[in-house]
C-alpha cells in the first residue's frame, strides 16, 4: 500500500500536482518530486502548480536543504513552480525551501491559496 496519494494532470500550459500523506520524510518527498519530474518531461511543460497536504511535516533545515537539492537535480531548474501547502503551520519552513530553490535557479513561489498561486503562475513565461 502506498504511503501517499499523488494526482497529476496537465491543465493547459502547466502541470497540476496534488499530493497528500500523513507524515513527510526525505524519502517520501524525493519519491513524489521524482514522479512529478517524469510527468513534466512527458508533457514537456515548464510550469507547475503543486498543492501539498501532508499532516505532519517534521523537516529540519538540513532535511529541507536535502529535499530541495534532490529536486533541483531532477531538472526543476529553469521551471516555474507555484507551491501551496494546505497546512498553515508549514509556511515558515516552506519559505526557507523557496529561498533555497530560488538560489539554485528555480523560479518558485510559496502561496497560501491555490488561486493566488495560479494567478502568479499564469504570468510566468
Amino acid at each position: 500500500m502506498k504511503d501517499y496519494k499523488l494526482e497529476v494532470e496537465q491543465r493547459g500550459d502547466y502541470l497540476y500536482a496534488y499530493y497528500m500523506a500523513e507524515r513527510d520524510s526525505i524519502a517520501l518527498s524525493n519519491k513524489i518530486w521524482a514522479e512529478i519530474a517524469v510527468k513534466m518531461k512527458e508533457y514537456d511543460l515548464k510550469k507547475l502548480l503543486v498543492v501539498e497536504n501532508i499532516k505532519m511535516n517534521t523537516s529540519t533545515v538540513f532535511e529541507m536543504y536535502q529535499i530541495v537539492q534532490a529536486s533541483f537535480q531532477l531538472g526543476f531548474g529553469g521551471k516555474s513552480i507555484a507551491f501551496v501547502d494546505l497546512v498553515d503551520e508549514h509556511y515558515k519552513n516552506n519559505k526557507f525551501g523557496e529561498t533555497l530553490a530560488r538560489n539554485l535557479g528555480v523560479n518558485c513561489r510559496i502561496f497560501k491559496s491555490e488561486n493566488e498561486a495560479l494567478d502568479w503562475l499564469k504570468k510566468q513565461p
